[in-house]
């Protein structure tokens, strides 16, 4: 995912229902802060989040998944346990039409 900071990526449910992004490249530096956008093709697009697979260090790292604005009104994870560490979750996007992803250390 750091490959892809500041992007945003437009999946269409027909012919691009989903894609796969791993983390990191291993090499972030300190202060990371990564934000991608995943946003549906049309308006009434809603979206499923999978981590399939989290192995983030909980010693400052931590994923943060938002609906549609970076407020903590709309963060989904609220969890802090969903935020870092090894858990397997999906999250059901509730209002909007984009998701943000925010990974940072």
């Amino acid at each position: 995912m750091d490959t892809l900071c500041g992007q945003t990526i437009t999946l269409n449910g027909n012919t691009f229902p989903g894609t796969y992004f791993s983390l990191t490249t291993n090499s972030y530096k300190n202060d990371f802060d990564c934000i991608l956008t995943i946003k549906g093709q049309t308006v009434s697009q809603r979206m499923i989040v999978v981590l399939d697979k989290l192995d983030i260090d909980c010693n400052g790292d931590k994923l943060l998944i938002y609906d549609g604005s970076l407020s903590q009104q709309t963060l989904l994870n609220t969890d802090v346990a969903t935020q870092c560490g090894t858990k397997k979750f999906y999250l059901r996007v509730k209002n909007n039409e984009f998701e943000i992803i925010r990974w940072m250390n």
